[in-house]
């Protein structure tokens, strides 16, 4: 089976989109990488992980074009991916 290296902010979230077209997937990854404790696993970075390469046309225009999807946002010092000036615009 192929494999990938987890990516800085990337999720597993990501990774379903990214290598089968759907989040459907995402138990999928967890499940052929029995490494990964469970979905919500933090601090990815750098795991290998191996996944059934699929013929999908979305997954495939990634692969083609060398794209990568990173939705994590990274962790602040206070824990937070916003600081204060996000809260108080939707004050």
């Amino acid at each position: 089976m192929p494999t990938i290296v987890i990516k800085e902010n990337q999720t597993l979230f990501d990774l379903s989109l990214q290598l089968y077209g759907s989040t459907d997937y995402i138990y999928k990854i967890v499940q052929d990488n029995p490494e990964i404790p469970h979905i919500h696993a933090g601090n990815l970075v750098g795991m290998v992980i191996t996944y059934d390469e699929q013929k999908i046309d979305l997954t495939q225009y990634f692969k083609v074009n060398n794209k990568t999807i990173v939705t994590g946002l990274p962790i602040i010092d206070t824990g937070r991916a916003f600081d204060d000036s996000f809260d108080f615009s939707f004050g």
